[in-house]
């Protein structure tokens, strides 16, 4: 057993990427030490990767792609736009709204930074935004594309842990929602503080629903999508698949401005995605097979009970695991490695594993934030011309606001499976 950490250690730290670090110290130990049989590890690999719903990732990211390039996103900016009206750190707001929404038609933490991001970065600077504040606010707002649904590490998370997809995607949305209302509620403080009023435009009930009429396609795409999940219609992957089909409507049917080179494009990084997906989501289910062979999570299990039994105590302690591997593991990685190893030891405390779901997301919002590997933090470094310590600055409110409601939740995770236990699937 501890080859397997040791190898899989010693190869991060000389720089061998994860897939193959993972790999590698799952396929070690079984040549030592010939405990187990050799012909196991294919069979987990492919078992591990043969799964349906693990396309749906690579195909939220597709839809994204066609939806920034038919224009969509700037539909969907300008509604936002229209409900913040003239007031104190507006262009802020909307940026934080347009990317809920945005979140809500691609699970990508990062496509929401990007497509919101490349729009409202500029914008702000030219309405005295500092240039590191205009990228934190595009970096926090793209990071709600991790939980507000449909989430592509909660798809992940699900397939790895055998849980439900439509219900850990029910359990994400009322805390992603009070995420972002309290996002803006923080930009609102900010923009008193700066004098950072947002538009010459002053609120309007004629402008909100000009605003909705020329979004409509948009604001209709997450009803479409969520809607056909939770009633029924459609699994995580179908919908994913109608995201897509979506999209190309909307852009060569609708709008008619997507150019054939940015399909490839899209195209492109989706089989891309899939395929790094696909290549680690395999190692990772026999590097999860040979942990529990070596008792691993038992043996965890037990040093946790030996110093408490409190349930609050123990996701406190995981929470600050998720906060420190944040800091230096992409989110992939993060899913990948501790879910086999920390859903066997709650499921012996009783911890709900849709819960956790939940609280695993918040910890890697966090990690989405915060150097040296924050995702979001470095393309937001990028587009708004900063240094990553200038903009890491201006995301400590919105990180402590994060790390405030994860500790919220985890003593009161009824908020998060609410929704769940209203149709009776969060146990």
């Amino acid at each position: 057993m501890e080859l397997m950490f040791i190898v899989f250690f010693a190869l991060l730290l000389i720089g061998v990427p994860i897939y193959a670090a993972i790999g590698t110290a799952t396929i070690l130990p079984l040549i030592v030490y010939g405990e187990f049989s050799p012909t196991m590890l294919p069979q987990t690999f492919f078992s591990g990767i043969d799964n349906f719903v693990l396309m749906a990732v690579a195909l939220f990211i597709i839809s994204g792609a066609i939806m920034q390039a038919s224009g969509l996103t700037d539909d969907i900016l300008e509604v936002a736009d229209s409900l913040v009206g003239n007031i104190p750190g507006g262009v802020g707001i909307s940026t934080i709204l347009a990317s809920t929404l945005f979140a809500a038609l691609t699970g990508s933490g990062l496509a929401a930074t990007v497509a919101i991001g490349s729009i409202t970065i500029g914008g702000m600077i030219q309405r005295g935004y500092k240039p590191p504040l205009a990228g934190a606010l595009s970096a926090t707002g793209g990071a709600l594309g991790v939980l507000i649904p449909p989430s592509n590490p909660l798809i992940i998370y699900g397939v790895l842990s055998s849980t439900s997809i439509g219900t850990l995607f029910m359990a994400g949305m009322i805390p992603g929602l009070l995420i972002a209302s309290s996002f803006a509620v923080v930009m609102y403080f900010i923009g008193k503080r700066y004098n950072l009023r947002t538009t010459d435009n002053n609120f309007s009930w004629a402008r909100v629903g000009r605003a909705l009429w020329k979004g409509k396609w948009g604001l209709l795409a997450p009803v479409i999508i969520l809607g056909s999940i939770y009633s029924g219609i459609a699994t995580p992957t179908e919908a994913a698949e109608l995201a897509v089909f979506y999209a190309l409507f909307y852009g060569l049917v609708i709008r008619r401005n997507v150019k054939a080179s940015q399909l490839v494009e899209a195209f492109r990084v989706g089989a891309v995605t899939a395929a790094v997906m696909l290549a680690m989501t395999g190692v990772a289910s026999g590097f999860g097979r040979l942990t529990t062979l070596y008792q691993v999570p038992q043996s965890l299990g037990n040093w946790i009970a030996s110093i408490t039994d409190s349930p609050e105590l123990v996701l406190l302690m995981l929470l600050g695991v998720l906060i420190i591997t944040g800091m230096f593991m992409e989110t992939l990685s993060q899913i990948i490695i501790l879910t086999p190893i920390f859903v066997p030891i709650l499921a012996e405390l009783g911890i709900n594993p849709v819960f956790f779901g939940v609280l695993l997301v918040l910890g890697i919002e966090m990690g989405f934030l915060t150097p040296p590997v924050g995702g979001n933090l470095f393309v937001a470094t990028k587009m708004s011309n900063s240094t990553i310590l200038q903009v890491s600055k201006y995301e400590v409110p919105f990180i402590l606001v994060i790390l405030f409601w994860a500790i919220f939740l985890i003593f009161f995770p009824e908020i998060v499976l609410f929704l769940p236990n209203l149709i009776g699937g969060a146990g």
